[in-house]
Order: structure tokens, then C-alpha cells, then sequence
């Protein structure tokens, strides 16, 4: 083992040199080498402490948390009091830190190792830092400083992401109105160049991907049911640090599955306002389930089948589909079952016509077509799904070629849509679990009436507020109406009130439980 004295004319000439000293540097033929300036800059030992050239410390780490962001490797992060760690040969029982040049804490060494966490009292500022260590052992005698290891501290938040919206071959119809018939649209937007955009809808993590040059990024959402969906944008720095969000709404009117029952084995022929309701420009079959599909031409007049295959269902056969399968909102298709179809069951699937510019059914004059209908409610069959029912409406035009139809979205996301003769007042079972949102109206084929809507969510939102008690299943009837024509022979001018007010948009929350204490009057009534 070489053993230096710290007092001897060779380390006092190096130290002079590194501290500026006016004196002459050692030459190149007496001490062979010139002195590391990395190893000894700024770094002041104690006298009568003896070399180890066989003790040395290996190049410190951060430990894999504390190096955030998209590498743990890259001694990149926004922790400002990281967790370093390395170890050591030798004898060694501490080291002591080297951050920036300058002598630090001792930590102690387990088994060759050591650990330290950088105290809140000395967090790294923002910028590049050195870090490197020097052992020691238990007789004072030191060894090797290590390399130098370089961290850089980054502390600032990157800008939220922008102009964030549907992608051009997913955004069907109007431009730029979040709208689309694509069940899994291509989102879109900007950040900054390179920068990791992380991507949410409805609170859960959709993807993660990272802008180009120009700072513009694309992810393909996974599929999602029909309805409104939150999308959330968070843009991520190679450190780890994170924007605020930049939020937007994704509206998807994608496929329904057409059910019919073909029990009695008669033709049925239904249009636009009979699949989609009001205001609808048209439809496309993407497919056919069973029996035979056809669409009338006016041009050949005829009756043409519409192919029983599935459709390819990308943005860009969505935005220009076969003629074979587009109807317009005042054409009419004829479904025929098959010989052995038995029961309601899938018959075909459809998506909505969405085109720029597209001719739309106008709304109806309310005498000309069905009404709304009323006392409509759905329960849930334990362990079996949902049953709906309702009543024929009291206004409209009472045609006797209504027919009514039912369009559901399950918990699954599949939307179905029931149609069924005027006759029929409800879907006995509505399987694949809760029913999460309902449309009943009342079409011919001179338009489609008003819908009664049901949401569970809001539903449910709502119900957390009432104070009243819930004594039925969830209903969406005219809970305005009824209540009002049950209290109208009341003998005083009283009237209950509610916390939400009934009728409008509120009347079709839940059948209520009015427990009334009757005044003088009505108590002398025995009421």
C-alpha cells in the first residue's frame, strides 16, 4: 500500500497550484504527471489524513424514483431533495459528498453501499449539478474521489396542451363541434415539441403519446359507447412535471343494433324516423343479422337487398359509405325474417347518416305525428336486466300506423333500438345488465314524435338531492302532471314545495312518497 503524507512538498505544490498560487507549477520530470484538477477542485483535506489508493468510490446514482419523468436513467427530474446511492471498494465506513465541488454531508456505508437523501435544508436549485464522493475509513485515511455524476433540476410546469378536438377524419358533419359517428375518433391537438401528452376520457387513462416537431400529437381513442364522453389532455416534460389540464367533450353517435321480433313472421318496414328519431339526415347498414334486409329504389322500382356482411366501419367508410347501404332520412328499408326466426333478436345494425352539409328531416307539425308518451318507467330485474314500459300519449296525431320505438344504451355501451307495433306498451327484458340511458317516442313514416328521456347518471345525480322519500322503481313519467291533478281537490289553497322543482326537465326522476300532515280543515274532513 502507498502511503502520502498529506505534509509533504508534493501535495502542498499541488494544493497551491489548484488554489492559485502564485508559485511555479511541479514540472512534468520530477512528479511524472500533472494533478487531476476534476479530483481535488475546491476540495480542502485535513491535515495528517493519509491516501488509500486502494479505497475508492464507484460513480454515484439516483435511485430510480427520485430520477422522474419518462426515464429513470437519464438524471433528469423535478426532484429537488433526490435519493442518491452508490458504493464503494475498500475498507471504507462513510463517504463524503462532493456536490458542486464543494464538501458535504458524511453519509455511512452498509456493506459496501451507501444511501442519502438530500435534506430539505439543501434542495437543489434548478439547473445542472455535479455530485460525486470520496470514502474514508475507520483509521481517518481516505481514498479515491469518484467521477462526477451530472444531474440537472428541472422545476418549470410545461404549458397545457391546445386546440385539442376530433381528428379530420373522425369529426363527421359540422366541423369542430365534437360530434362524430366514429365509436373510437381519432382526438387531436397541440403541446409543445417533444413534450408527452397524457390523455383521459371519462377519468380513466386512455393513452400516452408524444408531439412531433411541430408540437402536434394524435391518439386513437379506444372504443366508446354512444353519448357524451370527457376527454382531458395533461402534457408531461421529460422530467416528470406536469400541466394543467386542458379539457374538452366528445360527442359519439355511433352504431345501434336494430331488434326485432319476428315471431308472427311479418314484414316490417321502417325509416329513419322510426331507427333514429327527429332530425335524423339518414342511416347506414353496416350489417345484417338475420333474415332479409331491403331498401326500395325508386330508380329500378323495386325492392333491392342490402348486402348481409359486415361493413368496414373506419372514419374514412363512415364519412363516404356504399350507396348499397345509404338511406336517406325519407327512404324506406323492409326487413323479412328468416324461415326458424323466432323472438326479438338482432336484425341489423346501423350507424347514423352525418355528412357536411346533409339534407335533415325537418321537425314535424306536432298534429301530424305521435305524441309523447307518458307514464313510461324502468325497473331493474334482479340478476336479468331491465324492464320498460309506457303508455300511448294523449296528444299528437293518434296514427294508427305508429310504432314505437325504444333506444337503449346498456352498461355493456351497446345501444339497441326496440321497434314494435302501436300495440305494444313495453320491452319485457332489456338484458346486458343496467340500462344507462332510454329514448321512447312515437314514429310513422311522416316523421318521428317527441322522445321521453331517461339518463341514470342524472337520475341518479338528482336523486341525491331530493329529501323525499323513494317509494317505486326509477320513472320518468310526468311526476308535474300527476302530482298536480292528485292535490287539485285539495280543500285549502296549500300546495307542497319542493328543493327541485317539478315538471320541465325534472319530471321524469322518480315516482315520490308525499307523507302530508293534514291542517285543521282537512282533519275536520277526517282527510
Amino acid at each position: 500500500m502507498l502511503r502520502i503524507s498529506l505534509d509533504s512538498p508534493a501535495l502542498t505544490a499541488v494544493r497551491s497550484l489548484l488554489a492559485g498560487s502564485a508559485g511555479q507549477p511541479p514540472s512534468r520530470a520530477r512528479y511524472g504527471r500533472k494533478a487531476s484538477r476534476t479530483r481535488f477542485s475546491a476540495e480542502r483535506l485535513e491535515p495528517r489524513m493519509m491516501l488509500d489508493t486502494g479505497m475508492r468510490a464507484l460513480l454515484p446514482d439516483l435511485v430510480a424514483a427520485s430520477d422522474t419523468g419518462a426515464s429513470n436513467s437519464d438524471n433528469l427530474t423535478s426532484d429537488r431533495t433526490p435519493v442518491l446511492t452508490g458504493s464503494v471498494r475498500g475498507q471504507a465506513t462513510q463517504v463524503r459528498l462532493v456536490i458542486d465541488g464543494q464538501p458535504g454531508d458524511l453519509v455511512p456505508v452498509t456493506n459496501g453501499t451507501w444511501t442519502h437523501e438530500v435534506p430539505a435544508t439543501a434542495a437543489f436549485l434548478a439547473g445542472r449539478h455535479t455530485i460525486a464522493v470520496r470514502p474514508l475509513d475507520a483509521s481517518g485515511k481516505v481514498g479515491k474521489l469518484s467521477k462526477s455524476l451530472p444531474v440537472t433540476i428541472a422545476t418549470a410546469v410545461p404549458t397545457a396542451p391546445t386546440q385539442i378536438g376530433l381528428g379530420a377524419a373522425s369529426d363527421s358533419g359540422a366541423k369542430g363541434d365534437g360530434r362524430t359517428i366514429v365509436s373510437e375518433p381519432v382526438l387531436r391537438g397541440r403541446a409543445a415539441a417533444g413534450q408527452f401528452v397524457n390523455v383521459s376520457i371519462d377519468g380513466g387513462f386512455a393513452g400516452r403519446v408524444k408531439s412531433d416537431a411541430k408540437g402536434v400529437w394524435s391518439l386513437k381513442a379506444p372504443w366508446l359507447a354512444n353519448g357524451i364522453h370527457d376527454v382531458t389532455a395533461v402534457a408531461e416534460n421529460r422530467a416528470g412535471l406536469q400541466s394543467t389540464p386542458t379539457s374538452f367533450q366528445v360527442t359519439v353517435n355511433g352504431e345501434r343494433t336494430v331488434m326485432l321480433d319476428a315471431s308472427n313472421g311479418q314484414t316490417v318496414e321502417l325509416m329513419a324516423s322510426h331507427l333514429l328519431g327527429r332530425n335524423a339526415q339518414g342511416f347506414v347498414v353496416t350489417q345484417v343479422h338475420r333474415g332479409t334486409l331491403q331498401r326500395w329504389s325508386a330508380a329500378r322500382n323495386a325492392w333491392v337487398t342490402i348486402p348481409t356482411a359486415p361493413m368496414p366501419t373506419t372514419a374514412a367508410t363512415l364519412q363516404n359509405p356504399p350507396a348499397n347501404r345509404r338511406l336517406g332520412f325519407n327512404e324506406v328499408v323492409r326487413w323479412t325474417p328468416g324461415r326458424g326466426d323466432v323472438g326479438t333478436a338482432p336484425a341489423f345494425a346501423i350507424r347514423p347518416l352525418d355528412m357536411p352539409g346533409g339534407l335533415t328531416a325537418p321537425t314535424p307539425e306536432a298534429a301530424t305525428v305521435p305524441g309523447k308518451v307518458v307514464d313510461a318507467q324502468i325497473a331493474p330485474l334482479q340478476g336479468l336486466g331491465s324492464t320498460i314500459t309506457w303508455s300511448d300519449p294523449t296528444d299528437g296525431c293518434g296514427c294508427g300506423s305508429t310504432r314505437y320505438s325504444v333506444e337503449v344504451t346498456r352498461q355493456d355501451g351497446q345501444t339497441l333500438v326496440y321497434s314494435v307495433p302501436r300495440t305494444v306498451h313495453g320491452i319485457p327484458i332489456v338484458e346486458g345488465g343496467q340500462v344507462r340511458q332510454t329514448r321512447i317516442w312515437g314514429a310513422t313514416k311522416t316523421g318521428a314524435g317527441e322522445a321521453r328521456s331517461y339518463d341514470a347518471t342524472t337520475t341518479a345525480e338528482a336523486l341525491g338531492r331530493l329529501s323525499y322519500t323513494v317509494a317505486s322503481g326509477l320513472s320518468y313519467m310526468d311526476l308535474g302532471k300527476v302530482a298536480r291533478a292528485q292535490l287539485g281537490s285539495s280543500p285549502t289553497g296549500s300546495r307542497f314545495t319542493t328543493s327541485l322543482p317539478l315538471g320541465g326537465t325534472n319530471s321524469h326522476l322518480a315516482y315520490l312518497e308525499v307523507n302530508a300532515v293534514p291542517d285543521a280543515t282537512e282533519a275536520a274532513q277526517g282527510l
